[in-house]
């Protein structure tokens, strides 16, 4: 298991610089960080994180439904979080929803009334006014499915048409060789005298 220090470093003061790295970022890591000089406030930043998830009820599936979520750290008045279908590298707007911090939401929702190939690819998108802040992209994997032993019902007819149909070209063979060996061996049928 990481620890804070494992996650958490900083390269030395160099006079200039004093950078904190965050290595992977969690979304709990979210907050203010305070950079302390000499009891004065060098620096003061804001980190927001966003997750995404899929929440399907039951398992991934083709024939349930799926719930994407948005979700934002902490309120950044005002805040619109919205889910794009990547469609050929283009994301198609599906849903959006303005957040503001007297609503205290912090996600948005989509749910997929079942999953299709062409719902695969999806992206969460961050703005503040008209400004793009993140794109976190979400995607999904439909499960394969399972091969059933033994044979269809589609494939147990099939044989039986092929089986019938091979069945009755031999009966009709059958006689008509038995028709042709019956004309050969009567006897020609008298000519008449002249």
């Amino acid at each position: 298991m990481e620890t804070d220090k494992e996650r958490f470093s900083f390269d030395v003061y160099d006079g200039h610089k004093f950078p904190l790295r965050i290595s992977p970022v969690k979304f709990g890591d979210s907050g203010t960080y305070i950079c302390d000089y000499d009891g004065h406030v060098a620096a003061r930043v804001t980190l927001v994180t966003i997750r995404v998830s899929a929440e399907p009820p039951g398992g991934l599936s083709r024939n349930q439904p799926v719930v994407l979520k948005c979700e934002i750290s902490r309120g950044i008045d005002p805040v619109t979080l919205a889910w794009l279908r990547i469609k050929g590298g283009r994301g198609e707007l599906v849903k959006q929803e303005v957040l503001t911090e007297r609503a205290a939401k912090t996600m948005l929702s989509l749910t997929l009334p079942s999953l299709t190939e062409d719902q695969l690819h999806w992206a969460c998108v961050v703005f503040t006014g008209s400004v793009l802040r993140a794109q976190v992209p979400l995607h999904l994997t439909l499960p394969q499915t399972p091969i059933k032993q033994g044979w269809s019902t589609e494939t147990v007819v099939r044989v039986v048409i092929v089986a019938l149909a091979t069945l009755g070209m031999l009966l009709v063979l059958r006689w008509y060789w038995s028709w042709t060996r019956r004309q050969a061996s009567e006897p020609e049928s008298a000519q008449p005298e002249e």
